[in-house]
């Protein structure tokens, strides 16, 4: 963890505190119907979402050297502010939330992030051009927390009902 994170339930995470961070990959996201979102899209979306949330909880459950973490962090990045609000909103649905102010960056931290977003953009240049936005070298990001005491309430599948 690179910062203190105090969250609403009260765990809080140091500085230098392990933390698991989680990532969406694109190819395990069900494909989007060619006209944009539908309802059966965003519930097959929310199945899949909370699978692995309980499949995340039975792994961290059998690895003892992960017992002293007590956050997990999902980092998004998308290209404008809006898509990033969507996301804390549908990611708060699960548990997570996000902190008030982040830190400010060193120049390091926003060269390394400047990079990262070129790479983003090249990748997805790479795989569809039309996927390239106005404002990729500017990729907006938030992150969100998910106190892992409310991941085993949520979705550890022995309080589960058959």
């Amino acid at each position: 963890m690179d910062q203190d994170v105090a969250l609403s339930d009260g765990t809080v995470a140091r500085g230098g505190d392990r933390v698991v961070d989680l990532h969406l990959w694109n190819e395990h996201v069900p494909l989007m119907p060619k006209h944009g979102a539908t309802i059966a899209w965003l519930r097959q979306m929310c199945f899949c979402m909370e699978v692995s949330l309980r499949e995340l909880e039975k792994h961290l459950m059998v690895r003892p050297l992960l017992d002293n973490v007590s956050i997990l962090r999902a980092n998004f990045i998308f290209a404008v502010s809006e898509q990033s609000i969507q996301m804390v909103r549908l990611s708060q649905r699960y548990g997570f939330e996000p902190i008030s102010a982040p830190p400010p960056l060193s120049m390091l931290q926003r060269a390394y992030q400047l990079g990262e977003n070129v790479l983003i953009s090249l990748m997805a240049r790479a795989s569809s051009a039309q996927s390239l936005e106005r404002g990729t070298l500017r990729r907006d990001r938030t992150q969100v927390f998910l106190p892992r005491r409310l991941l085993a309430r949520r979705y550890r599948e022995s309080d589960r009902s058959p």
